[in-house]
């Protein structure tokens, strides 16, 4: 009987996570066949993800460079069904680049992308511009890792990790992956990075020093990037607070007011004993003593 409901169990897991036709090639088929800008076309697509979103986008340069080629705004988005079809019209528009003309169909999950040819009446026609393989970093996660030491309660230099997970989304590898940053107003010397392979992720780990003495809120931002293209910028900061000094100051004042408190109660003790050691005479003594120094005589 287990082994039945294991089995059961196993076929609906596998029943249930369809993730793409098996029995086809992805493909859209676009008709018709020639369309004038400000009409539709239809598109019906086969072969695809399951139950996934697909967003259709008309684009010239036969799609070479990606999204950059296609028109956005016209966008037009549909779901395939559970065999991995859908069948919807675009509205078709002139292109940012010229033609030949696709349309192409984007999931919005991971998946490659695939497009079916149409031609527009009257829109200009160019030889296909490739884009030429190039690297691309992004920064996927930028912090800094470490405790507070006790020095660093006394203001001394923090020690931290600077930890950068850095991902190539670009077609070439990245061969120099270079790295800038500044604590403050002052620059970091910081070591040169290992390359990245097209699509690699690699998290790099750099022992950074900030400096002493430093109150509040330090920053260290920086970029990332490719030598010969652009960068990418991150910034990671570092509360620092060197309050043993503020405790230290706290017990010197506690010491110099109790030493103030002592001083007092001596000066207090020593007056009340001077005043028990002479006593003032009193009333009837001073007339006697008055009286011996000065006989009435009768």
């Amino acid at each position: 009987m287990v082994t039945a409901l294991v089995g059961i169990v196993s076929l609906l897991g596998a029943v249930a996570v369809p993730v793409s036709s098996a029995t086809s090639v992805p493909q859209l088929v676009v008709s018709p066949s020639a369309v004038t800008p400000g009409g539709s076309a239809q598109v019906v697509g086969s072969g695809l993800l399951y139950d996934e979103d697909y967003q259709l986008q008309i684009c010239g340069n036969n799609f070479a460079r990606g999204s950059v080629d296609c028109a956005f705004a016209s966008a037009v988005t549909v779901e395939s069904t559970n065999q991995g079809r859908f069948s919807t019209t675009v509205p078709v528009v002139l292109p940012p680049t010229p033609c030949p003309c696709v349309v192409a169909a984007l999931p919005t999950a991971q998946g490659p992308a695939i497009t079916g040819p149409i031609n527009i009446v009257g829109a200009p026609h160019e030889t296909v511009t490739v884009q030429p393989p190039a690297p691309k970093v992004v920064i996927v996660h930028a912090a800094l890792e470490g405790s507070t030491q006790p020095k660093e309660l006394l203001g001394f230099a923090a020690s931290r990790t600077l930890v950068l997970t850095v991902k190539n989304t670009g077609t070439a590898s990245a061969l120099d992956v270079t790295l800038s940053a500044s604590i403050g107003s002052k620059p970091a010397a910081l070591p040169a990075l290992p390359g990245l392979s097209p699509g690699q992720v690699r998290t790099y780990r750099i022992a950074v020093t900030f400096p002493a003495f430093s109150v509040g809120t330090t920053e260290l931002s920086g970029h990332v990037g490719v030598a010969g293209s652009s960068t990418v910028p991150f910034h990671v900061s570092l509360s620092q607070h060197p309050w043993a000094w503020v405790i230290i100051f706290l017990v010197i004042l506690q010491l110099m007011l109790l030493a103030i408190r002592n001083l007092a109660r001596r000066r207090v003790a020593r007056n009340s004993v001077d005043s028990i050691d002479d006593p003032e005479p009193s009333s009837d003594e001073a007339a006697l003593e008055d009286t011996a120094q000065h006989p009435v005589l009768t």
